[in-house]
């Protein structure tokens, strides 16, 4: 890895973390998402004007996630600044997240002798349907995010009609726990088991509805693709926890052992 991607995922780690992991605004870690946006906004901007400079003399927009958006907002009322927005608010949403998230779940499945040796069943059979169902029930052992905070605007009745009604009201500060609602029994019978291909309803890890997160669908193409790779080199072991630098995993110690 050279030393401005490395340079650039300490930045993305950033934003990542302010936005998606800090309700409660700690100077530090606001300073320093506003300083790696300073830099992505200057890096961004030099690189929307130079692809429409190509773009101006005849040369293609590219096939990647800028020049697709140029190509699709072509003669559309869409400036560079939306732009810009988009891609970083994508680098921010997506790559740190799609990291954890994906550290974790390998350790999930990787931890479980009986599901690693389906799952690598599966990928040496190419059977995409059990490798995705493996990847979705770890998911509900390891979601994105496991208690995200988030502020009621209006007055609004939890449970209501049972014996666990409660009423929120405006500007409270509600954990919305992802990750609780992976156990809950009435939902999910026996929750605590690895069960393959459960039945629906499952738990709501990439949020539901309107807040559904944009990002899912990639989200777990890249996830069976990463749990494929992994598998395909022969069966492996944790040799040790998952290490962390702020909220975001940054090592799973990893052994391969002989098939």
């Amino acid at each position: 890895m050279t030393e401005g991607r490395i340079h650039a995922g300490v930045r993305a780690r950033a934003l990542a973390h302010a936005v998606l992991c800090d309700p409660d605004g700690e100077a530090k870690v606001l300073d320093a998402a506003l300083a790696a946006s300073s830099e992505f906004r200057g890096y961004v901007d030099v690189l929307v004007a130079s692809r429409r400079s190509r773009i101006a003399v005849g040369a293609p927009p590219g096939d990647d996630a800028l020049g697709r958006l140029l190509a699709l907002t072509a003669g559309v009322r869409f400036d560079d600044r939306k732009i810009r927005d988009l891609l970083i608010g994508t680098i921010t949403a997506a790559v740190e997240p799609t990291i954890a998230v994906g550290t974790r779940a390998i350790l999930e499945v990787v931890r479980r002798p009986e599901i690693q040796a389906m799952a690598r069943q599966a990928v040496c059979t190419e059977d995409h349907a059990i490798v995705a169902a493996i990847v979705t029930e770890a998911l509900r052992f390891a979601p994105p995010l496991w208690t995200p905070v988030r502020v009621c605007t209006s007055s609004y009745t939890l449970a209501r009609g049972t014996v666990h009604e409660t009423v929120v009201r405006p500007f409270t500060r509600v954990v919305a726990s992802t990750y609780s609602a992976g156990f809950d029994a009435a939902r999910t019978p026996d929750a605590d088991a690895f069960v393959v291909r459960r039945t629906p309803p499952r738990a709501p890890v990439f949020g539901h509805g309107m807040h559904a997160c944009a990002g899912r669908h990639i989200a777990l193409v890249l996830l069976r693709a990463a749990l494929t790779a992994v598998l395909r080199a022969g069966p492996v072991r944790a040799t040790a926890e998952i290490g962390h630098v702020g909220p975001f995993p940054d090592l799973l110690p990893l052994e391969f052992l002989p098939a």
